[in-house]
């Protein structure tokens, strides 16, 4: 089983959530990595940080945390299945809140399990399993509002290491990138898991990325977001295109 520690410096950042920002999702706030914490330590002790508490049963796989006031997310797998889960980090060890199935085990020889980071958007969180699973839950109770397969629902493809992705939330849609010949970005309904558009002109197979969203300068009358989705293996060189979705007002 897979040990999640969490160093003091990051338990201080989040059980003070009356001064301390939220860390909802793979990446940050912004998916930029950048933190707006401030009065960290400069440099740490000789002997390094003291524990402040370790949790056992995480699970196996690659998921990173996100954390929201006293609530700490993230994905697991066992024997089985993956799945999601919520941990009160007031506690010390975490006491687990809920558990949410995602879907079953993908398995690797490498590296089994799970390789998303849950997106949490209020009262709704959002993750995909490594075999495509996409899910909504309630935050309060872990109870699965909705569910999709990206292969079987929205014609994509898993790629050869597992859906290596975390899911973004746009306003009212999640954008996940299911790939194939249906479209290889699509968004839903985050409410509904209805689909709202898919990529039919853009068509690749999914990457081992997650998409990102940003405004660039443009006439005032043409907005324009771009959205950060691929790396793409070239021979023995890995090649990042940048793609740009214009969307018109």
């Amino acid at each position: 089983m897979r040990t999640l520690l969490i160093l003091p410096v990051s338990v201080c950042a989040v059980v003070l959530s009356t001064i301390a920002a939220d860390w909802p999702q793979w990446r940050g706030p912004q998916r930029t990595e950048i933190s707006t914490e401030t009065s960290l330590l400069k440099t740490w002790p000789k002997s390094g940080p003291p524990l402040r508490w370790s949790y056992e049963e995480a699970g196996i796989g690659y998921s990173a945390p996100a954390v929201v006031g006293d609530r700490l997310y993230a994905m697991g797998g066992d024997d089985q299945s993956e799945f999601v889960y919520a941990l009160d980090i007031r506690n010390s060890p975490p006491q687990k809140l809920w558990s949410a199935k995602v879907g079953p085990l993908f398995k690797e020889e490498r590296g089994s399990g799970p390789r998303g980071t849950p997106t949490v958007d209020g009262e709704l969180l959002y993750a995909i399993g490594a075999d495509g699973n996409l899910v909504c839950v309630e935050t309060a109770k872990g109870t699965i509002r909705w569910q999709r397969s990206l292969p079987k629902d929205l014609g994509g493809g898993r790629p050869h290491w597992g859906y290596t992705e975390s899911p973004l939330v746009d306003g009212a849609k999640v954008v996940c990138t299911p790939g194939g010949s249906k479209g290889t970005i699509a968004a839903l309904n985050k409410k509904s898991g209805e689909k709202i558009w898919q990529t039919a002109e853009l068509t690749d197979a999914a990457a081992y990325s997650s998409t990102c969203c940003r405004q660039r300068p443009a006439l005032p009358a043409r907005p324009r977001t771009a959205v950060l989705f691929r790396c793409e293996r070239s021979s023995r060189r890995c090649r990042v295109r940048i793609p740009t979705i214009e969307v018109y007002a």
